[in-house]
């Protein structure tokens, strides 16, 4: 579909499936993180069947110059997981048919559900390239203490991701993730993003909205973006399995500090 080949929309949607008081002792500090990582392997294959995804294209001011809002459904089919472009609208403008390209309504855009879902720094089979502190600050959100975290994230093309989490502090369940790209990639002036979670108990949590902003280069000139992205109607994707590597790295996995 053209939704995936245009920028910052497709590049949005993938980012949104690929990814959310003093010092205290270390042993502390492990332990939340810990909590943290460990459930997410619990709640790694939650899949949004529906997804509302608002872009404001911006002037130098920050005043909107154009809006677009695009929907799409997510589905399993033949143990694989489909999206299909539902309706898109720009400034007022039906541009579905545009934004489905030549796909025909209801064919969907398939991917295998047993790929890689995505480089959360929470990700157990990830910790031996992610650092963090515990930064001692204390925040309330939704009624809910959390500590913030900022961690560093590394990828094996050199790049990395920093940010910040907000763990409930009895839980370790996250509530809110930023994330920015070292260095960023060619197509992109800036880029910042947030992800904002909804838990259900203490071990059941996953997206329910996302913002980006940033600033993309298209061709010679360079276009300011910022979007919003609202998830719905989740399902568990049971044909999405961890890596199979993950039961011994668990056991073995270092889980480090800054500093």
């Amino acid at each position: 579909m053209r939704l995936f080949r245009d920028f910052p929309t497709g590049f949005l949607f993938l980012a949104a499936f690929l990814f959310l008081t003093g010092p205290v002792s270390l042993h502390a500090e492990k332990t939340l993180w810990e909590k943290a990582s460990m459930l997410f392997s619990f709640n790694y294959n939650w899949q949004p069947g529906s997804t509302h995804i608002h872009i404001n294209y911006l002037e130098d001011d920050d005043t909107v110059k154009s809006r677009e809002d695009i929907y799409i459904e997510s589905w399993i089919e033949e143990e694989e997981l489909e999206h299909d472009v539902v309706k898109a609208v720009k400034d007022g403008k039906d541009i579905t048919i545009w934004r489905q390209g030549v796909a025909p309504r209801g064919a969907g855009t398939k991917q295998k559900s047993g790929a890689n879902y995505g480089d959360n720094p929470l990700n157990p089979l990830f910790q031996d390239r992610v650092t963090y502190e515990d930064t001692g600050e204390v925040f309330y959100m939704e009624g809910k203490k959390t500590r913030r975290f900022s961690y560093r994230l590394s990828h094996s093309d050199g790049t990395t991701t920093t940010g910040s989490f907000w763990l409930e502090t009895e839980t370790g369940i996250p509530l809110k993730m930023t994330a920015t790209l070292e260095p960023l990639p060619w197509f992109l002036k800036s880029f910042y993003f947030e992800n904002y979670y909804h838990y259900e108990d203490d071990t059941t949590w996953y997206s329910k909205r996302m913002f980006a902003k940033g600033e993309a280069w298209f061709i010679l000139f360079s276009k300011r973006f910022e979007a919003t992205l609202y998830f719905d109607d989740y399902f568990r994707n049971f044909y999405m399995e961890m890596d199979k590597r993950y039961q011994e790295d668990m056991k073995t996995t270092p889980f480090q500090k800054d500093g």
